[in-house]
């Protein structure tokens, strides 16, 4: 799978700044997401705090059909 979105720090994270936005796509954008089944998260450690990677599923392909999705590279599968 390829990452559709990771959430690597981009700037200090102790900044309130960027913890207020890195939350906020977290909570209102990737983990609904991830509960409905449309991505798939991959955390980096245990860490509850840790960098995470974010995969769509079969289902956001089954279910979902965007504007974008003529940018999009067809995966190799073996």
């Amino acid at each position: 799978m390829r990452p559709m979105y990771s959430l690597k720090p981009l700037s200090d994270p102790s900044d309130r700044k960027y913890r207020d936005h890195y939350w906020f796509q977290v909570s209102n954008v990737l983990r609904p997401l991830t509960w409905i089944g449309f991505l798939d998260e991959t955390r980096i450690s245990e860490n509850r705090l840790a960098d995470r990677v974010y995969c769509k599923t079969l289902l956001w392909s089954k279910c979902l059909t965007l504007d974008t999705d003529r940018h999009l590279v067809t995966s190799t599968k073996h």
